[in-house]
């Protein structure tokens, strides 16, 4: 997803947002496409997704992606899966900048949304997120096409081409190796490693955390003994942590309001997230907003 730009210098930026009522085509939702065209140096804010995956093509010069805090480079003909509840972010090259698409999308197809989930716990981590197939961007570069220009049968070329980028993309990444870890990583620390992945990815959806077991095949008090062992921190200030890191880009994106993030984050009431916010980081939502985006309003 690519956040307000206005007040960042760019080439061209064509972008169709659905963000806050998705549409839908055929069983694919689409919450977001489009086409930046970076300046020199130019970079687009760290940004949180929510319940939907992203691809970014790169179609011209070079630059950084960055995902939870790892940075990736990028190339003409890249193309990047970013997963729910990614916090991301791309840097351009300040001589050589980068012109890419974007499409954000789900499914409510029962099959493909089991490949999807299966794709998230494949713990992937962030370099190995970059595969390349020209079907896939050029697909997204006539969807865009028919999304801003429209016409007969718009519907259902719109509903057959999302359909075909999923179909491509999960074909590509089947034939992508497990992810490998460092040699000196054991199998105790990949193991917690899978665990952060599966909070970070499913931030905005958990109901408990018990949801791990089912997820690892582990009895739930062995991993969260594992986990404590192996990181001297718990699993469930692991996910504090992260949600109120959420909360936080949230809270500066600007486009829900306090009462919608706390329900988002799955927070008890708007009381709960904000003494833990406050609690947190010495300050309320509302005060945190106003710091970060200059409003007066507290919503």
């Amino acid at each position: 997803m690519v956040p307000d730009l206005k007040d960042v210098k760019k080439r061209y930026h064509l972008n169709k947002s659905y963000i806050m009522d998705p549409l839908l085509f055929g069983e694919t939702q689409l919450f977001q496409i489009g086409r930046l065209h970076c300046a020199e140096g130019m970079e687009v804010p760290v940004h949180s997704h929510l319940n939907w995956f992203e691809l970014t093509v790169i179609n011209d010069g070079v630059g950084t992606v960055l995902t939870n805090g790892t940075a990736v480079p990028v190339k003409r003909g890249d193309l990047y899966l970013s997963f729910p509840g990614d916090f991301h972010g791309i840097l351009s090259d300040a001589v050589d900048p980068l012109k890419y698409d974007f499409f954000a999308f789900n499914t409510q197809s029962p099959i493909l949304s089991k490949e999807l989930e299966a794709l998230t716990r494949r713990a992937m981590p962030a370099a190995q997120r970059v595969f390349c197939d020209e079907r896939v961007g050029y697909l997204i570069a006539d969807a865009i096409a028919e999304v801003n220009g429209g016409g007969e049968f718009s519907d259902r070329i719109l509903r057959a081409a999302f359909e075909q980028i999923l179909l491509y993309m999960l074909r590509d990444f089947r034939t992508i190796s497990e992810p490998r870890h460092a040699a000196n990583v054991g199998k105790q620390e990949e193991l917690c490693y899978r665990m952060m992945h599966y909070i970070d990815t499913h931030i905005y959806t958990m109901q408990s955390l018990s949801e791990l077991a089912d997820a690892m095949s582990y009895n739930y008090s062995y991993l969260s003994d594992l986990f404590c062992k192996v990181t001297s921190d718990t699993l469930l200030h692991y996910y504090r942590t992260r949600r109120l890191e959420a909360a936080k880009l949230l809270l500066t994106e600007g486009r829900l309001s306090v009462g919608e993030i706390a329900d988002l984050l799955r927070y008890a009431s708007i009381y709960t997230f904000s003494r833990a916010f406050k609690e947190a980081f010495g300050q309320s939502p509302v005060r945190y907003r106003r710091a970060q985006t200059g409003t007066k309003a507290g919503k």
